[in-house]
Order: structure tokens, then sequence, then C-alpha cells
């Protein structure tokens, strides 16, 4: 059956006459009939859904770097940057109102370097936002803090910091509609080269987070180093955590995983590796599905130096699959970086990273529907965009919407650029489930540090809402997609 599409910018619409449904996910026109995906019902009509892109006067601080963006349930946008200036640093937190953005610095008072802000939303009311901190002191190292407030920070009652002696860093939050809080970091263990993953959790309710007990007490093995913690979390609370590490001779992928909020994250051992022995990884990611399936994505190196893009799976009950070196993603290229992966609430898998052939980079996604059916042309991945691209991000809301953030060269500037898939989509190629690339960054200099959040709880407040966030010209801006 044909439904309306917004196909490349455009209304294309057959002559057959659409199916009425009694919910509408986007609303419904005059006759009864549900909007689409990319639509939105106005005056009974299904109008197209634009972005809300950025003007000169929307942009959010001064010397503004390292956005991180998250949408609470009623669909208002969060967003925590660093501010840089003379001989130190600061976090600033900014909420979405009515009347604009309201202001708050977690890191007010803390003199030193504020740095790598990651944020996400508790509730309508609170967000949490972790962050490095290195004071002025001639022998000060790096330090995880944390912050949790309404628009006026406080530090929970462990004193804000997180980590241990002698320092921490690549701090990560995840926040989840029931209230629970999972922090994780890269903790040195000694002053040596031993560095492991730390996770501390809190639940609705509970005054403090439950943290590690030491600087040894990490989920990954006491060898060597460990780098690049993700996490991943579904509703009912299972969770991963992903990093890689030296195993042996080479870096290999590891996790740490917990079944259900009750449970408890295991440790990673040796034979717990989920990569092919045969090259050097680098940041995996994480997706947990709805009920209880796993992925991860990384890029890994050939022995010849090309590298391509692999994906170990877990199924519901928690067995995992291993790739080979042969069943990485397409051809080996020159380069591959950023990969990204999710789940639908459908079940349907997606992947997208940049890639790098010669001068020619580009960003490519590869989808499987819930029945396990890889689309495009087989496994092989379909490119979204066509100037020179980096940086992908990619978030799927809560009705299905998926969007890809990225940028793109074009012209004499970094661009971020985005598409946007449609939901209901059945029986189209992949190539037309997905609308023209839209520029969302405003005229002026490169765009930087792309950041993405999509509405997580289906609602009548933002359940498909998707907020976009980067820095240009020293400040932050956002775009977003109602």
């Amino acid at each position: 059956m044909w439904r309306k599409l917004a196909l490349f910018g455009l209304w294309l619409t057959s002559a057959c006459t659409l199916e009425p449904y009694s919910n509408c996910e986007h609303g419904a026109a005059a006759d009864g009939t549900c909007c689409p995906a990319w639509g939105l019902a106005s005056n009974g009509r299904c109008s197209l859904r634009r972005w809300a892109a950025p003007d000169d006067a929307t942009g959010l601080g001064v010397a503004a770097f390292f956005p991180s963006v998250d949408i609470d349930r009623f669909g208002k946008a969060w967003l925590a940057f660093e501010e840089q200036a003379a001989g130190g640093s600061g976090v600033v937190v900014a909420r979405e109102t009515p009347s604009g953005w309201s202001h708050s610095s977690p890191s007010l008072g803390l003199p030193g370097f504020n740095t790598a802000p990651r944020l996400a939303v508790v509730d309508e009311a609170h967000a949490v936002v972790v962050w490095e901190h290195v004071g002025l002191e001639a022998a000060a190292a790096s330090e995880v803090r944390v912050g949790i407030g309404d628009g006026h920070f406080a530090e929970p009652p462990s004193g804000g910091r997180f980590s241990y002696p002698p320092y921490a860093y690549q701090n990560k939050v995840l926040a989840h509609s029931d209230g629970e809080l999972v922090v994780t970091w890269n903790q040195a263990m000694d002053a040596g080269l031993r560095r492991g993953i730390c996770i501390a959790t809190r639940r609705e309710g509970e005054a403090d987070f439950v943290r590690p007990s030491s600087a040894q007490d990490v989920v990954s093995r006491s060898f060597i180093f460990s780098n690049s913690p993700e996490l991943a979390r579904n509703e009912r609370g299972d969770t991963v955590v992903t990093w890689y590490e030296s195993v042996g001779a080479k870096l290999r992928v590891m996790a740490s995983e917990r079944s259900g909020q009750a449970g408890y994250f295991t440790h990673a051992r040796d034979e717990d590796a989920l990569s092919p022995p045969d090259g050097d990884v680098e940041n995996p990611e994480p997706a947990v599905a709805e009920d209880g399936r796993a992925a991860i994505v990384w890029r890994q190196v050939f022995p010849d130096g090309k590298m391509a893009v692999f994906l170990a799976e877990r199924t519901a009950d928690g067995v995992w699959t291993r790739p080979t070196i042969d069943e990485g993603f397409g051809v080996p290229v020159d380069l591959a970086w950023n990969t990204r992966v999710a789940f639908a609430r459908s079940g349907d898998l997606y992947v997208t990273w940049e890639e790098h052939v010669g001068d020619d980079w580009a960003v490519m996604l590869a989808h499987r529907d819930a029945g396990g059916r890889w689309l495009a042309s087989g496994r092989e991945a379909m490119r979204l965009s066509q100037e020179r691209a980096i940086s992908p991000v990619l978030r799927v809301a809560a009705d299905g919407t998926v969007v890809v953030l990225w940028r793109s060269f074009s012209g004499s500037r970094w661009r971020v650029m985005a598409r946007r898939s449609a939901v209901d989509a059945d029986g189209l190629r992949e190539v037309d489930r997905w609308s023209n690339a839209v520029s969302l960054s405003r005229d002026g200099g490169d765009a930087g540090q792309v950041t993405l959040a999509a509405a997580r709880q289906p609602s009548d407040h933002g359940g498909h809402r998707f907020v976009a966030a980067w820095s240009q010209d020293g400040r932050a801006f956002t775009a977003s997609l109602d």
C-alpha cells in the first residue's frame, strides 16, 4: 500500500487512498489519514517537518567547545559545553525554556581546566553532567567530576570527585527515565601504563552513587591499559559498557555486561575479547535492543594496514557471535573511523561510519531490518554523503525515525549536514527511505564537534524530536527537528 512520503525534500503522492489509523504518531490529516514520519499535522494537512536551524543570535557561550546535548521527557533540550578563558575553562549547562535558554555552571568555584563535559537528562527538572578537571597546581592531574541539578547544579554527597589518583579521563554518562544514572571513565591504576575501566551507578531514590572502592576496582583486565569506554542501556536495565585494551600484542574489543538494573557488571577476561586477534582495533560502540540483544561496532586494522568496520552481536539470552577477520562491512579501505550503532524499537539495526579511499571521504550506512535482512545491497553500505564527509553521529527516536549527522566540506568550510529516514516506508528501496542531505549550520566559520540527541520515550511531548548541537565561531549552536 502506498503512503505519502517526503522524498528528496518534496511530497510525492500516489493515486491510492491512504490507510487511516486510530493512533497516529505524527497527527492526522482531515480525512483521518496518519501523517508519515517526515510529516506533521497542520490545519488538516500533513506538512513536511523541517529542521529549525540557528541564526547568529542563537549561539551560546563565549569560546564554547565540546557540546553535549540531551532531551527531557517533555521534549526540551539541555546542552552542556566547555567555555574557555584565560588561565582555565569552565563547564556551562544550558536548559531550553519558553523564554530562551537558562544557564548555570556546575564547575563554578573549581579553578583550573574543566573540560570534555558529557550531559544526560534525568527527568524534566534534573540533569547530570560529568567532566574532566585539572587544577592549577604544578602537579595537578585530571580527575572526573560530577554535578547534578535542576539548572543550579550542586555536587553530590561524594563531593563531586568520582575518580582516584593518579589521574582519570574519558568520562561518559547515561541517564534513564526510571531515574538510574550510570557513569564510566578510564582510571589510571598506578603511575605506569596500567589503566582500567570504572563504573558507578545511582538508582532512583538513592542519595549517592555506588562507586568503585579504589583505583584498582575496575571491570577491565588489570594489564597494561584500556581506552575509550562507551555505554548503552535498554528499558529494563540491560547495560553494556565497551572499551578496547591490550590483550597480548594486539588491541582487542572488550565489554562488561549487566542483566537488568538489579544485576552486576561482569569483569572481562582474556577469552572474552570480541574482536579478531588479527589486528588492532579502536573506538568500539555498543547498542542494546529492548529484547536484550546487543551489538558492538568498531574499526579494525588488517595486517596490510587497510581497515574495515566490524560487528559483534549478542542474542537475547546472552550468547555472543564474534566476527572473523573476513567478516567486515564492504571491502577494506585506507581509513575507517567513527563507528556508530543503534537499534530502533522495531528491532532494526543501523550502523554508520566514515571511510577514506585516497582523497574520497564518505559517510556510510548499513541497515538490517527486524527480520534479519540487510538492506541496500546486502551487507554492503549505502553512501549518505556526496561531498567530503567525516564524523557521523547516529540516533533513533522513540517513534523509529533515524537521523544521521555529519560534517561535510563544502566550498571552503566544514558544515553540519543531516539526513533522516522515513518510518513508514515499507516496500521502498533503502536509498528511497532517506531524505536529501540538509545543511544545519549557519554561514560563517568551520562547524565542528557535532553531537545529536533523540527523544527516548514515545509521548505527546517530543516523542519524535531531534536536537543537534555543534561548535562554530567560538559558540555552541543547536538545530531541532520537531
